[in-house]
């Protein structure tokens, strides 16, 4: 008896023989699959092929039926482009809008040298003046009734002493002294409403004043100044007064005789010390490092004028 194949699943040799030409039927389909489109494309037919003819006495070649150009006609390149179209015109620009400017940081500034005008040196002084001192008929006849009187005038002598308080201010203290300077003479008045006096005038003012004086720069060594005190006077001495006789004309009053005794007494004061001030300006010429001269106008107790000059130590 003749052996069996018994393959997987119990197949016997005749069904594996049937299983292996299904198998080679499969590849077989799948590679006809595969290869079907190359071969159809391998089979189509190709293009025919143009027939050009070239002229016996030479030429450009032709395809056989094509009329020949005519002689001189400029022949076109049927492969040359076609003519582009003329350039659009470029636009301008678009502009910008302006850039804001930036300020530029500031630059510090060089300090300012200032000149300083030249100060006068600070040093104290001490000060003399001499001058004139008078008393105003105006102001004698709202004191006393007999307004017809000699001149009422004096020498005023003063010393002063000057401290530095700033470059054009000083601290001023001065002590000074008036001697009237007034004849012995009868005073009487005008409208006979008293009785002539024969006036004989002893007195010396003595004044201790304390303020501020001040200095102005005008051009070079000169300068302007004014100084404004206040004080007290001391009356020193007395004023007497003496009757003229009875029988004396009253047009004759200035002149008439007095008695040498009789009739005789003191003018009563109302006080020998009184409130005094000092309001002065005036010009100051410096001739010297410290050494200056003034002359200056105004009030010192009674109207006044006077010159001076200084001295620094």
């Amino acid at each position: 008896m003749a052996a069996r194949f018994s393959g997987p699943r119990g197949l016997d040799h005749a069904d594996a023989l049937r299983l292996a030409w299904r198998l080679l039927e499969s590849a077989a389909f799948v590679l006809l699959v595969g290869l079907a489109p190359a071969r159809l494309a391998a089979a189509a037919p190709a293009p025919p092929l143009t027939p050009l003819e070239t002229p016996e006495a030479g030429g450009r070649p032709r395809v056989p039926g094509e009329a020949s150009p005519a002689p001189g006609a400029r022949l076109t390149d049927p492969q040359a482009p076609a003519a582009l179209p003329p350039p659009a015109p470029r636009s301008a620009p678009a502009t910008s809008a302006p850039a804001t400017p930036v300020a530029a940081a500031p630059v510090p500034a060089l300090p300012t040298v200032r000149r300083v005008a030249p100060v006068d040196p600070a040093f104290d002084r001490i000060e003399v003046q001499v001058g004139g001192a008078w008393v105003p008929d105006a102001v004698w006849g709202w004191l006393s009734a007999r307004d017809q009187h000699p001149l009422l005038a004096g020498l005023a002598v003063d010393a002063s002493w000057l401290h530095p308080l700033s470059p054009t201010g000083a601290l001023a203290v001065r002590v000074g002294v008036i001697v009237p300077n007034i004849p012995d003479a009868n005073w009487s008045a005008s409208d006979a409403s008293v009785d002539p006096m024969y006036t004989q005038v002893g007195l010396t003012v003595i004044d201790l004043t304390a303020g501020y004086a001040w200095r102005k720069s005008l051009t070079g060594p000169l300068a302007w100044t004014a100084r404004g005190e206040v004080g007290v006077m001391y009356l020193a001495g007395s004023v007497d007064q003496t009757e003229t006789l009875p029988s004396c004309p009253a047009d004759e009053a200035e002149t008439c005789a007095h008695w040498r005794v009789v009739g005789r007494g003191a003018l009563a004061l109302p006080s020998p010390v009184l409130p005094t001030l000092r309001a002065t300006t005036g010009l100051e010429y410096r001739f010297a490092d410290r050494a200056t001269l003034s002359l200056e106008a105004g009030l010192r107790g009674t109207p006044w004028l006077g010159a001076g000059a200084s001295v620094g130590f």
